[in-house]
């Protein structure tokens, strides 16, 4: 039977990779948008464009890169909160061991 610091920093180290692989979503979303960056790069060799139409283009690249910024906002949070969780749940019970001796 496991017992409850035991528990604890299961439970701990279970919060830690949740909140790890929320905090790599977006991350892994923006390996699909590399074309676009790529692209970004590329923008002033077009031939005949302007220093104006350049930097439209630009913004309009960026605002497609940048439209889920609300979902990366929730991941960091949530992410955080879990890893700040699972720490404070390693930490109680590292520190119910001492304590118990």
């Amino acid at each position: 039977m496991i017992d409850g610091m035991a528990a604890t920093e299961v439970a701990g180290g279970v919060l830690g990779l949740l909140g790890s692989i929320v905090l790599a979503i977006p991350a892994l979303m923006d390996l699909n948008n590399r074309r676009f960056w790529d692209q970004l790069h590329r923008l002033n060799a077009i031939k005949g464009a302007s220093n104006d139409d350049v930097e439209a283009l630009r913004r309009l690249l960026l605002d497609d890169l940048l439209g889920g910024h609300r979902l990366h906002a929730r991941c960091t949070v949530g992410g955080g909160a879990l890893l700040a969780v699972a720490f404070l749940c390693l930490a109680a019970a590292g520190t119910a061991r001492l304590i118990a001796g």
